[in-house]
């Protein structure tokens, strides 16, 4: 799979949950808590998975890096 193709999945699980919190509005604030901090830490590890692939082609990957370990914390803050 290449960059893309993971950037693709980050975008398509991030609406998947939106959509499930959609169309169930009874849905508890604490269950989106943790859908919330699912979707960030999943994101953070596709983002940090990008990083890593575009340091074997471009060697500018930083940000992307520092972006996926931000939100894999801040995903497991609020899942505590």
């Amino acid at each position: 799979m290449s960059a893309g193709g993971v950037l693709l999945l980050e975008g398509l699980v991030g609406i998947a949950l939106g959509l499930i919190t959609f169309f169930w509005p009874s849905i508890t604030a604490l269950v989106l808590l943790f859908l919330i901090a699912a979707w960030a830490i999943v994101t953070g590890i596709l983002e940090i998975t990008v990083a890593a692939w575009m340091h074997q082609v471009m060697g500018n990957e930083w940000m992307l890096l520092l972006g996926g370990i931000a939100s894999v914390l801040f995903g497991v803050l609020l899942a505590i």
